[in-house]
């Protein structure tokens, strides 16, 4: 058989929030979709590298961690902080693009 084609139902982007985040804390941004539903796929990549950006350099001290999700009319980004010191991320964008 053939497989259905994906078709793009939204594209767009992200600025995250760049205020401190404390330890085992983490700092959730929304982006309103509406029609987005929880079985909807999202695609979300850096519209740049961001090995130097603070938060999100490699380091053995480690750094933040960003889930990308879907809920009803709404993209969740969550970035938490799974380290001892509270991290003030510098500036990052994500693009994000959700296939049906």
């Amino acid at each position: 058989g053939t497989l259905p084609i994906a078709r793009v139902f939204y594209q767009g982007t992200k600025a995250l929030a760049t205020g401190a985040i404390a330890s085992t804390a983490c700092n959730i941004d929304t982006v309103s979709v509406t029609g987005l539903v929880t079985t909807d796929n999202i695609e979300p990549n850096f519209n740049a590298n961001v090995d130097a950006v603070t938060g999100y350099v490699p380091a053995t001290t480690g750094g933040l961690r960003i889930t990308v999700y879907p809920e009803a009319d709404n993209i969740k980004i969550s970035v938490c902080n799974p380290t001892a010191l509270s991290i003030t991320p510098g500036a990052v964008t994500l693009n994000l693009r959700v296939l049906r």
